[in-house]
């Protein structure tokens, strides 16, 4: 049996792992990913010199503001290998989505989020955009329930605004023959894009699109909607989730 002083140096590991991997993190998600009973864990390691700390406005996640963030600091980031992160150039515009995405890792490893997908043993984040505008995606490795010593990758996609015309198409289309997971803030946009599967499913078509050498897309064809296999996507709302694939079987009965 481990020791509560080794413990105690695992939960930091833990936490300066996703606070680097991220970029920043919320008081919030550090309390959880500490799997402590009290607030104050990022502030607690703030004092030990692990993390930096920023205050900011005008960020509200999931009906909450969140008043500051906490990055690595030089001697966290040499705890976990990870270079630390300014956070004052960070985009405020991009932290909720960041933030949100970092919840659901962190839960991730407390219990399965997708049927067959066992617990995560590990994650990557994938930042997306220009310069330090973080947009991360995550992937999370999860030992598989169907198959003894067998793993998966479940992809975590976060919508907080919709999308439309070709944007759209290309998002479903990524979603194809993947284990995908993919947050949406409120049902009302989650029906959206199950609408729009529900309209290609009925033409059975879905418009391809090629990205140009100036890097703008033009249609390029369709893919046969029949064809593409979203059994192991699921979109959660708040209040709901649907396996896609479930779902549109349901529509067409």
């Amino acid at each position: 049996m481990r020791n509560p002083r080794t413990r105690g140096q695992e939960k930091i590991l833990d936490v300066l792992d996703i606070v680097g991997k991220f970029g920043f993190a919320s008081p919030e998600n550090i309390t959880l990913a500490s799997g402590a009973k009290m607030r104050g864990y990022g502030e607690r390691l703030h004092k030990q010199g692990l993390l930096t700390k920023g205050e900011v406005s005008g960020l509200v996640v999931k009906g909450k503001a969140v008043t500051k963030i906490y990055g690595l600091s030089k001697k966290g980031a040499g705890l976990v290998g990870l270079e630390p992160v300014d956070i004052w150039k960070i985009s405020v515009s991009r932290m909720a989505h960041t933030l949100i995405t970092q919840k659901i890792v962190i839960e991730a490893f407390k219990k399965s989020i997708i049927p067959c997908a066992g617990l995560a043993t590990d994650y990557t984040v994938e930042p997306q955009g220009a310069g330090m505008h973080f947009r991360p995606d995550a992937t999370l490795l999860c030992h598989a329930l169907v198959e003894e010593d067998a793993f998966v990758g479940v992809h975590i996609e976060v919508e907080l605004s919709g999308k439309s015309g070709g944007e759209l198409d290309r998002f479903l289309a990524k979603l194809h023959r993947s284990m995908c997971l993919v947050h949406f803030e409120s049902t009302q946009l989650m029906n959206h894009y199950l609408r729009k599967l529900e309209e290609c499913d009925i033409k059975n078509e879905l418009t391809k699109w090629f990205k140009r050498g100036d890097g703008n897309y033009v249609p390029d064809g369709v893919l046969r909607f029949a064809e593409l296999d979203f059994s192991g996507v699921y979109f959660q709302a708040p209040d709901q989730r649907h396996n896609v694939h479930d779902w549109l079987f349901d529509q067409a009965i």
